[in-house]
């Protein structure tokens, strides 16, 4: 017995020993980890001293005696508190995942490499004007001082990564480049009319994919690419299996099997229409405003993850004094004020991106086929390193429109069915060697007045944005500033598919002139606002797109906007979170059709169908909205899955939608789709209406876990997932890394909230019941006020620092859930409160 009580003891002083042991190292690892937030700081590469002030709300405050020196801070803030995201960032753009990820990540190296990010990136550092190159010096400089110190990342440590390699100017502008194919998803729309090809013929693909207003008058590509014998037929794309733990070498796989998936260029631009990718602003004039001067609002939404691709922070200096929105990488607060103009982006979601098939010279494959007869292709070789693995060389070829993409994209190389006399190459405008966003975003953040700031936005090139802007004076704007193709009158495809390369009639004609870019300069209705629909009237001379984002947001934003004469910041922060859905409730005379067709079964179908023919329209926290969301999903996949098996889901975007919604409404091209081809009978749009219906009931059960529909939470089942990369995938950190927070609305409500079509996939360590997890939408929300630089307020999704182990990772998840922000100070009186950390920086000795 008393050896037992000695083994016992001995037992428990362990574990305190061990316990002790571990609180110490963690602590030791948190101040390792940890940005310095007081005292004094050397920096190599200052100039001047500079002060980092963090208010209450954790919002970085620099001041410092010249922009040069301002800018430099902000990228020593960025490398302090982001430094896993910023090495993110940079890999991705510079095509060099693989030397730490392994070859998991090179495919993803590869399509960098083809598209050739890196190299524009380079042509366009060598074209940069002497401020800007400056800048842009300065922001490096700042984040080198940081990696300098010897700083690292717990991602660092446990990918064992190695060190940081020193950050450069190329960097920053490849990270710029990834944010446009982010924005410019065109592309993919051309490569999915060339695999519908496959399965039908073009009026069926114009039956599908509704452009605005009507199916564009296009040459019959479906006959061409038949006649070239390409996209004969499509296969279902194979499933991934995770990793299992017990295979060798299971932690670095699974930590890779994260990171794919986020870092597939390719996979993400296919499935950003899937989430219906939207953003909002809207600004009122003076007239408007119950201050007398502009309130302007901003919401860009894109898809989450913890962190933030925000930070929060003001910078300081003679000539600049700017506050909102910056991101790691990129030298400039993106969205924001200074202290005479404040703007706001939406995507214009133009057709910036075409795509050529070039015909092989038979005889020789180092040739392709020009209108002037054959050409030689312009090669390059890649040397790409993969941790652990041979080097891999990568032989990219180039025509004169651009890189072969089909090389390295596997969606393109199945729709090319295996054939080997023809290729595909892309023509970008973000690829153009000199791009001068990274200038226009410069001088935006120094605009003294309205026409400075108009002036400024002709170097925005890429992508294009629907910018609102605001000044003191009381004018207010909207420019959608970037470069536009300018294509022939004669060209039958306008973009919407991929075109033959030799017919020099598909051709770009330069760009369009910045005076004829969409525009409204202080209207009389004293209000403007864009939500990704179209921006021009029907009398626009010139070509943006065929492929307009729906309506819904915009009609409900001008809806809103006209409801209230005069504007409070109040009224707009009710603005951002408001949750009526067009989209939806377009539906609802649809569910009275499918009650009234007397083939609704008794019990909870038509009980279901009595409570939505009265829906009010709010996708709020109730049970109807966990309905509508789920026979929404379900009527969707039903209708068109049969149909397009083989590109379904990835065939998912805002077109079907239109096209289902038109088949709910009786017109005889889009009823088709409602038949399920898979059995003898011919099914009604009705029916399939009802069996999506209850098949959403089921869903519902499931995943929620009872049948008693007053359970079922629509904020819960929605739940905003912000994925940490790479820990969300491992079940052991995910509990830590990841952030989670409930939310309603849904994809058509100005309050959009996305979610995927697909089933959960869970080897990202999505849960079984993340069936409707949030997974795009406003990550940053921004009021400002032009009546008191104090006024306005904004607040991201997550928190300012990158670290899990500090409260600022996650400290505006909750509040920004909520529709919450936090102030934005830009006097010295509103920060002699709002302080609660001074740090300053010294030049380095």
């Amino acid at each position: 017995m008393k050896l037992a009580i000695r083994v016992l003891k001995w037992m428990v002083g362990l574990v305190v020993v061990l316990l002790a042991v571990g609180v110490v190292l963690w602590f030791v690892a948190k101040a390792a980890f940890s940005p310095r937030v007081e005292g004094e700081l050397a920096a190599k590469g200052l100039r001047e001293p500079a002060t980092i002030l963090r208010d209450v709300d954790g919002v970085a405050h620099i001041r410092a005696t010249s922009v040069r020196d301002a800018i430099f801070a902000l990228g020593n803030l960025h490398a302090q508190e982001r430094l896993w995201q910023l090495e993110t960032h940079r890999r991705i753009a510079s095509g060099r995942l693989s030397e730490i990820l392994g070859s998991g990540a090179l495919s993803t190296d590869k399509f960098i490499r083809t598209l050739g990010v890196p190299q524009a990136a380079a042509e366009r550092a060598k074209a940069l004007d002497d401020r800007t190159r400056e800048l842009l010096q300065a922001y490096a400089d700042g984040i080198n001082s940081v990696i300098a110190s010897g700083k690292t990342t717990p991602e660092h440590l446990i990918l064992r990564a190695g060190p940081i390699e020193p950050w450069r100017i190329e960097d920053s502008l490849g990270w710029q480049i990834m944010m446009a194919w982010d924005l410019s998803t065109n592309w993919t729309n051309e490569v999915l009319r060339l695999r519908l090809s496959g399965l039908t013929d073009k009026a069926g693909i114009d039956s599908l994919l509704l452009n605005d207003p009507v199916p564009a008058a296009t040459r019959d590509y479906v006959a061409l690419y038949r006649e070239l014998g390409i996209a004969p037929g499509v296969s279902p794309v194979p499933k991934v299996e995770a990793p299992q733990p017990d295979q060798p070498g299971w932690m670095q796989r699974q930590l890779l099997a994260q990171l794919a998936p986020m870092l597939d260029l390719e996979g993400r631009a296919q499935t950003a229409a899937e989430k219906n990718v939207g953003s909002n602003n809207w600004v009122v004039a003076g007239q408007r405003s119950a201050t007398g001067k502009p309130l302007l609002s901003n919401d860009p939404h894109l898809s989450f993850s913890a962190p933030s691709l925000w930070y929060l922070a003001h910078l300081q200096a003679p000539g600049l004094d700017v506050i909102g929105a910056s991101m790691p990488a990129l030298p400039a607060i993106v969205l924001g004020r200074n202290q005479t103009v404040a703007w706001g982006f939406t995507n214009t979601g133009p057709d910036t991106q075409d795509l050529y098939i070039e015909e092989i010279d038979a005889s020789n494959p180092a040739q392709y086929r020009t209108p002037d007869g054959f050409a030689p292709f312009t090669t390059r070789t890649e040397v790409i390193k993969v941790k652990g693995e041979a080097d891999v060389q990568l032989t990219v070829r180039s025509t004169r429109h651009g890189p072969v993409i089909s090389e390295a994209s596997s969606t393109l190389s199945k729709a090319l069915a295996g054939q080997n006399k023809y290729v595909v190459a892309m023509r970008w405008a973000a690829l153009e060697p000199d791009d001068q966003t990274m200038r226009a975003s410069f001088d935006m953040n120094l605009a003294g007045n309205f026409d400075a700031f108009v002036e400024a936005l002709r170097n925005f090139h890429a992508p294009q944005q629907n910018i609102v802007f605001a000044s003191t004076d009381g004018r207010i704007g909207f420019v959608a500033p970037g470069r536009i193709p300018l294509r022939a009158i004669d060209n039958d495809l306008m973009g919407l598919a991929p075109a033959p390369g030799w017919e020099a009639k598909y051709d770009w004609n330069g760009f369009l002139p910045f005076e004829n870019l969409p525009r409204n300069l202080n209207p009389s209705t004293g209000a403007l606002f864009s939500a990704n629909a179209k921006v021009v009237t029907p009398d626009y001379p010139f070509f943006i797109t065929a492929e307009w984002a729906s309506t819904y947001r915009t009609d409900r934003i001008g809806e809103l906007l006209r409801a209230t004469d005069k504007h409070t910041p109040e009224s707009f922060a009710a603005m951002h979170m408001d949750n009526i859905s067009g989209g939806m409730k377009a539906y609802q005379p649809f569910w009275r059709k499918m009650f009234n067709s007397g083939k609704a079964a008794p019990g909870r179908v038509t009980d279901v169908l009595t409570r939505l023919a009265v829906w009010n329209g709010r996708m709020d926290a109730g049970s109807e909205s966990a309905i509508i969301a789920a026979w929404w999903r379900e009527m969707v996949r039903l209708s068109f899955e049969d149909d397009l098996a083989g590109v379904w889901p990835d065939a998912f975007n805002s077109q079907l939608n239109r096209a289902l919604l038109a088949a709910t409404q009786g017109s005889p091209a889009q009823a088709r789709w409602c038949d399920d081809i898979r059995t003898p009978a011919k099914e009604s749009c009705e029916e399939i209406g009802l069996k999506a219906l209850d098949s959403a009931l089921t869903l519902l059960e499931r995943v929620s876990g009872t049948a008693d529909m007053s359970q079922w939470n629509w904020a819960a089942l929605h739940s905003v997932r912000m994925e940490h990369r790479p820990f969300s995938r491992v079940g052991a950190l995910q509990g830590q890394f990841e952030l989670r927070f409930p939310v309603a609305s849904d994809p058509f409500s100005v309050n959009q909230s996305g979610f995927r079509l697909r089933d959960p996939d869970l080897s990202s360590g999505a849960k079984p019941t993340d069936q409707f997890a949030t997974v795009h939408g406003a990550g940053y929300r921004a009021i400002y006020d032009l009546a008191n630089a104090d006024g306005g307020s904004f607040i991201s999704s997550t928190g300012q620092n990158g670290l899990f182990m500090l409260p600022g990772y996650s400290d505006y998840g909750r509040k920004w859930a909520a529709g919450e922000r936090v102030p934005m100070r830009m006097s010295d009186g509103a920060m002699s409160t709002g302080t609660r950390y001074s740090l300053k920086l010294v030049p380095a000795q």
